[in-house]
């Protein structure tokens, strides 16, 4: 059993600073959740400018990665997303996953800009 941390949280109130006995976060949870929420942003810009969402829209996982690889090295920052199986994980709640009837696993809702796709295709990435 471990020992209880106990700390205490200084606010200022009136220019006042006052000492509140109490628990927090250790440094290496708000890191982790920073990092977390940082991946979710660059996640939502990935979509917002490289994706479609929509019914009846779907995209390969090897799609999607190979699109979230070259806008995070673009931006130059992964955000700890680094493999497809990392990005599914971020994209699971928002876009269900199943396996289409050739058994190829597809994401339902979102698909890779034409534009983009065609992008990825010159560069002989599909």
């Amino acid at each position: 059993m471990s020992a209880p941390i106990i700390i205490s949280t200084t606010i200022e109130v009136d220019g006042i600073q006052y000492v509140i006995p109490g628990a927090y976060c250790p440094s290496k949870i708000v890191i982790a959740g920073y990092k977390y929420r940082s991946a979710l942003e660059l996640i939502e810009e990935w979509i917002d400018h490289c994706c479609d969402v929509g019914p009846g829209l779907s995209a390969t996982p090897s799609e999607l990665w190979a699109s979230f690889d070259i806008y995070s090295n673009n931006r130059e920052n992964n955000n700890g997303v680094t493999g497809s199986i990392s990005l599914g994980k971020r994209l699971k709640n928002r876009f269900p996953s199943l396996r289409d009837n050739k058994g190829n696993r597809i994401r339902l809702g979102i698909a890779i800009k034409d534009f983009f796709f065609d992008d990825l295709t010159d560069k002989g990435l599909f």
